[in-house]
Parts: C-alpha cells; sequence; structure tokens
C-alpha cells in the first residue's frame, strides 16, 4: 500500500522532535554513548511519530514519559533521505503530532541518528 502524499504545508525547514525511548541511546565504543538508528525505525504504526516544534514545548512531548529524551531535525532532513510524506496527525493529546510515511529503513535511519540534534538528553 502506498504511503500518503507529503504535505506541502509542512516546509523543508520546520523542526519537527522526535521522542527518544532509554534503549535507543546506545555505547560509541569511546567511553561514551550515541544515538542508535533504532530512534527512527518506528514499527507500531508504519511511520514514524514526531512533533512539530514550534507548535508545543518539550514538556508536552514528553509528559508522562520521565526516562526518556528529545531530539531534533528538518523536515527537509528527513525528506532529502528518499521518498518520505510527512503528514499532520493530530490528537486531542498532541495537537503538534505529525507522523512520517513510511518508517525509515536502515540507511536512512543511520544518518538521520548521526544528524539529530539533542534537546533533552538523559542517560
Amino acid at each position: 500500500m502506498p504511503h500518503p502524499e507529503d504535505d506541502p504545508t509542512i516546509p523543508d525547514e520546520t523542526v519537527l522532535w522526535r521522542r527518544v525511548l532509554p534503549r535507543w541511546i546506545v555505547p560509541d565504543g569511546q567511553g561514551g554513548t550515541r544515538l542508535s538508528s533504532a530512534a527512527f525505525k518506528d514499527r507500531t504504526a508504519g511511520g514514524m511519530s514526531v512533533h512539530i516544534a514550534a507548535d508545543t514545548d518539550p514538556e508536552a512531548v514528553l509528559a508522562g514519559h520521565p526516562e526518556d529524551s528529545l531530539v531534533s531535525f528538518t523536515a527537509g532532513q528527513i525528506r532529502e533521505k528518499g521518498d518520505y510524506a510527512i503528514r499532520r496527525l493530530p490528537t486531542e493529546e498532541h495537537p503538534a503530532h505529525v507522523v512520517i510515511f513510511p518508517t525509515l529503513k536502515k540507511t536512512p535511519a543511520k544518518k538521520m541518528a548521526q544528524v539529530a540534534e539533542w534537546i533533552i538528553r538523559r542517560e
């Protein structure tokens, strides 16, 4: 089944936030940690759940998830990785919610893990 069409009202410069589970922060082999590409392979919904940063705040995105971290990237960074669509799917709890379809594959997910910037990092 083809994924939904890309939403043209979400420009490339739109900053997106992704909630990061603790298991997605892994050893970097040098005594520290790094973001795993697993953070960009959401297998639960057929797409990757994110939030438009300008329309929410970190506390709202992380509400109920005190151990999770938060990373940012732009819509353009996702789109340049391949044929990905970004669609608004607001919920009552999260009006800034969007989904990236389909979920990222191995190489794009690895590249996104390398370019994502930490907003809130919890070890």
